[in-house]
């Protein structure tokens, strides 16, 4: 598939609607005030791994079930939504992740029934490795970012948004690999072409942003608290479908995000990743453009590296994670 459509985002729903049921959206009048608007949370966090990933995976590898096996690239999420999908579908899951990667993340993995392979001391090594084990298990390549299967399974969080609030005028969602604005995106230009469609990534690992602006793919190496948006370079073909779908994109700080993951967790109780959380910090940062309208924020995951809280939870600056890479 190298195009997305919101066909293909209906079809996905049919195929995850067997599996997974719709995540929360809900109110909160403490975010009301801080936004001035009427503000509702997608709750990603809810799902069976913590975060939208299964979505993809599910729709992904159930159109590939005939190669029996499947491999992915990944330092967390998206590794535990192939293991979480390959598991319930009958499919063996290998994900190689760098030998840096998070021991909590990969341990989930483990759990779901995926075999963790560290490889590499960047992405760009895992990668290689990846790639290797693709042909070598004639494997089917969940390719995050790259695959618009994946794409049309993130989308799929959009229509559930639009079925319960339809005159919704805003709608902010992570920007990572693209994958999620993107097939976002695309449900609302074709179901809701009002609605404003509002991208957020960190400054410090701005690859996505600065690759949108341009319309061609940019590298840029990073660190980030939101592991899951830091994207070093996307995959062409995602760019295209943002500048495509995409109204608007702006950068957050890393002490924006941590102020989001408190408010988060002080306002609604919930505990959300960096990339969970970007939602949260694009809205404060626009706050004066939202101002008396309804405004939902994608809360895509909850996965956030326990041992992160202790500083969190403190006042001031955030800390900043390993990463800068895909997750």
């Amino acid at each position: 598939m190298d195009t997305l459509t919101v066909q293909d985002v209906l079809r996905a729903r049919k195929v995850i609607r067997s599996y997974l049921r719709p995540t929360a959206l809900l109110s909160y009048p403490a975010l009301d005030g801080l936004l001035s608007a009427h503000v509702f949370v997608k709750h990603e966090n809810h799902s069976p791994i913590g975060s939208f990933k299964a979505r993809g995976s599910l729709n992904a590898l159930s159109a590939h079930t005939r190669e029996r096996r499947v491999v992915a690239c990944s330092t967390g999420n998206h590794g535990m939504g192939v293991a979480y999908a390959a598991k319930l579908l009958g499919l063996q899951a290998t994900v190689v992740v760098p030998e840096w990667a998070n021991r909590e993340k990969t341990s989930a993995i483990e759990a779901l029934g995926g075999r963790v392979v560290f490889s590499g001391r960047s992405v760009a090594e895992s990668q290689q490795r990846t790639r290797e084990l693709v042909e070598e298990q004639s494997a089917y390549f969940a390719d995050d970012g790259g695959d618009m299967l994946i794409a049309a399974g993130a989308g799929t969080v959009a229509l559930e948004i639009l079925e319960e609030v339809p005159d919704l005028d805003v709608l902010i969602i992570p920007l990572g690999d693209g994958a999620l604005a993107g097939g976002c995106g695309v449900v609302v230009k074709a179901l809701a072409p009002h609605v404003r469609t509002l991208g957020v990534q960190s400054e410090s690992c701005p690859a996505m942003f600065e690759s949108w602006q341009r319309g061609e793919v940019m590298r840029v190496e990073g660190q980030t608290l939101a592991d899951g948006l830091a994207v070093v370079e996307p995959h062409a073909a995602a760019v295209k479908l943002l500048r495509r779908v995409l109204d608007e994109a702006i950068l957050v700080s890393e002490r924006e995000l941590a102020d989001a993951i408190r408010l988060l967790l002080r306002y609604t109780h919930n505990l959300a990743e960096g990339a969970g959380a970007a939602a949260l910090a694009g809205g404060l940062k626009v706050r004066e453009t939202l101002a008396g309208r309804k405004v939902a924020l994608i809360l895509s995951g909850g996965n956030l590296d326990t041992r992160l809280l202790p500083t969190l939870l403190q006042d001031g600056d955030g800390p900043v994670a390993k990463g800068g890479q895909r997750t």
